[in-house]
């Protein structure tokens, strides 16, 4: 078998096409029409001179004007097709893997603030039946349906959010900080957040900094504390006063533990 291989790849050349490089096989005919190769990406020749997958970073679509700040990327569960919204500057933008290209879903939004203390506008995401649901505290809470971005102006403009549950969990908007929104069980879609609420233990000078899930239990984490959120029973008890958790975007599963960055480094619920 080896030396099967052997001699298919004795007769494989990198041919040059009008500045188009693919693969040529020599035991075919001479004339191969362009169109025909593809190019070989993030790949080159070992010491082994074998082939051999580069490691490390690749161009990854085409560039866009301004600084990416946010992206999110998953695939449907009925077709398996994939999307990946990026957000640069003021646009959003859906990338299409089989053209290779960019395109527009939505402009005029507010551009990331980099600065503290204020840092907003930075995206979170959530899928719920294969529509993207989104929001920046900024601007509206908003969905994607892969075909049409929809705003809900009559929704709270939340920071972070969350499927858990089988629910659609929201939290942080400037008025009510402590507020956790959520759906009710299984909805019919996500455009309405706010029909239930829980002020997260009525601590109202403090902000929910993030919502996660641990062991089938909710847990919402706050300045200075952690929070277990019943949602049926619409209440919360704290389970930590030693510790917070600094971000939505700061936590982990690691084997049994919950692991997540708090004003001291890292910290792990066990």
């Amino acid at each position: 078998m080896q030396k099967k291989l052997l001699n298919y790849l004795s007769n494989l050349m990198i041919k040059t096409f009008n500045k188009f490089i693919g693969w040529l096989d020599l035991t075919q005919s001479n004339e191969i029409a362009d169109n025909s190769f593809t190019i070989a990406k993030n790949v080159f020749y070992n010491n082994a001179k074998q082939i051999e997958t580069r490691k490390g970073y690749v161009t990854f679509a085409p560039e866009l004007d301004d600084v990416v700040t946010s992206t999110f990327f998953f695939q449907r569960d009925d077709t398996l097709a994939t999307m990946l919204l990026v957000v640069a500057g003021t646009k959003m933008y859906k990338y299409v893997e089989w053209t290779d290209t960019r395109t527009e879903i939505k402009s005029w939004l507010t551009e990331y603030e980099p600065l503290y203390p204020t840092q907003r506008t930075r995206w979170d995401f959530c899928v719920y039946k294969n529509i993207v649901y989104m929001c920046n505290w900024v601007d509206n809470y908003a969905s994607y349906d892969w075909t049409t971005y929809t705003e809900y102006a009559s929704q709270p403009k939340v920071r972070y959010l969350q499927y858990l549950q089988d629910r659609i969990l929201a939290g942080w908007d400037d008025d009510n900080p402590s507020t956790l929104y959520y759906t009710n069980a299984a909805p019919t879609n996500g455009n309405t957040i706010n029909g239930n609420v829980v002020i997260v233990w009525g601590d109202e000078a403090w902000k929910i900094n993030a919502i996660t899930e641990f062991w089938r239990v909710i847990l919402v984490g706050k300045s200075n504390k952690v929070y277990t959120v019943d949602v049926s029973n619409q209440s919360s008890i704290a389970v930590d006063t030693q510790s917070w958790m600094r971000s939505d975007r700061c936590i982990s599963n690691v084997n049994n533990d919950l692991m997540y960055f708090n004003e001291r480094g890292i910290d792990a619920m066990k």
